[in-house]
């Protein structure tokens, strides 16, 4: 390889950590931010989960069944958009007690998000800023409305088929007062009794977001 090309390969690896290192940087400062802001990212006792529905998931009806055979406190996440397209969802998870929380991914318009969220009957405490939106500023704007900011303490991620996987995951990382955040993909709701056998093994108690217990 030439003394040009050495160069300019050398360039383009300089480059590349520059750009790798501003996104980095700039997605610290966001979540410093949103800490200091009040965003919620842990309770101070229990185990609460958070299942974030984006899609209309087969598994949803089962997931539902699971948790309240075994009386486990669940809160759902969704957008005002899901809501609207699937009301009979949101009255499902009503009817069997679970909390319904909004999803939001632009803090200018929450107010509005909410009175839809509330046309369906769901008395709103909480909001989770979506992915990619500003989280401090889904926090300012829910606090203007006294609505609660909420992520998570870890999130149980779909990149595996093996339930035992997501079982060994939730049995290493949480500690009382984590919050959790999964979504009803098919491996998670397979691993669903094996994660709250788990955390009762473990000696933990499961409550709501809105701080009932199971």
């Amino acid at each position: 390889m030439g003394s040009n090309a050495k160069r300019s390969h050398l360039w383009s690896i300089i480059v590349v950590a520059v750009v790798l290192s501003a996104y980095a940087f700039g997605a610290a400062i966001n979540a410093m931010n949103a800490r200091e802001a009040g965003v919620i990212y842990k309770r101070d006792e229990g185990v609460a989960l958070e299942c974030v529905v984006t899609w209309d998931a087969s598994g949803l009806d089962r997931l539902m069944d699971l948790a309240v055979d075994m009386e486990v406190p669940l809160t759902f996440f969704m957008t005002a958009s899901f809501a609207a397209e699937h009301p009979e969802r949101v009255a499902q998870m009503l009817e069997k007690g679970f909390d319904v929380g909004l999803l939001c991914g632009d803090a200018e318009t929450l107010r509005a998000q909410a009175d839809r969220m509330r046309a369906f009957g769901v008395s709103l405490t909480h909001v989770m800023p979506a992915d990619g939106a500003d989280a401090s500023a889904v926090d300012k704007a829910a606090s203007e409305l006294g609505l609660s900011t909420v992520l998570c303490t870890f999130e149980l991620r779909n990149n595996t088929t093996d339930p035992n996987a997501l079982i060994q995951k939730v049995g290493e990382s949480t500690f009382d007062g984590a919050i959790i955040r999964f979504q009803p993909a098919k491996t998670t709701i397979d691993a669903f009794s094996g994660m709250i056998e788990t955390l009762r093994h473990m000696g933990l108690t499961l409550k709501s977001l809105s701080g009932g217990n199971e």
